[in-house]
């Protein structure tokens, strides 16, 4: 993982039994990454000093400010990164969720072992292809909301080929073996 380009320093060891799963809502870090991940969170706020806009969540280990959606995007780039060089970078918007109006919390929790889970929070605004044959993921930026709305159509086509996978590979989207 690096966030704003620097990595947070895990070893890969860490993360060898991650998965990708659409139906577990947000991502689950081993211990050391999330710590790492968090205390960022918590210390770096694009108003400055991230304490005076706090806010309740729901659990004891949920971390929350109140925001504007426009504030949210002033928040760090993250990026995830595979042994095979692919890199998937994903903004405020896939690793903070909206608790209720105003109120942002980071997605990001503590698996308690090695190992992680990248949840479907994760995969918004991708059109995401799980290749079971081949054992590979493609994550393609998209706006989904506006296929969502009818408004524009998926960058992908047809049953999701090879050729397309292909493609991917050669795009600014990450795909994983």
């Amino acid at each position: 993982i690096r966030i704003r380009g620097t990595t947070i320093g895990s070893p890969s060891s860490l993360y060898r039994t991650t998965i990708v799963d659409s139906g577990t809502t947000f991502m689950y870090l081993p211990p050391d990454p999330y710590r790492k991940v968090r205390d960022h969170f918590r210390s770096t706020c694009p108003w400055g000093d991230c304490i005076f806009r706090s806010a309740k969540g729901e659990y004891p280990d949920d971390y929350c400010y109140q925001m504007s959606k426009s504030e949210l995007l002033g928040f760090s780039m993250f990026s995830l990164h595979f042994g095979n060089g692919v890199e998937l970078p994903f903004g405020p918007q896939e690793y903070m969720y909206e608790l209720r109006s105003g109120v942002w919390c980071l997605g990001v929790f503590d698996n308690g072992h090695n190992g992680a889970v990248i949840g479907s929070a994760n995969m918004r605004n991708f059109e995401v292809v799980f290749d079971r044959i081949r054992r590979r993921i493609a994550f393609m930026p998209s706006d989904c909301r506006a296929m969502a709305e009818g408004r524009h159509d998926s960058v992908l086509s047809g049953g999701h080929t090879y050729l397309e996978l292909q493609k991917c590979q050669t795009a600014t989207a990450g795909c994983m073996p």
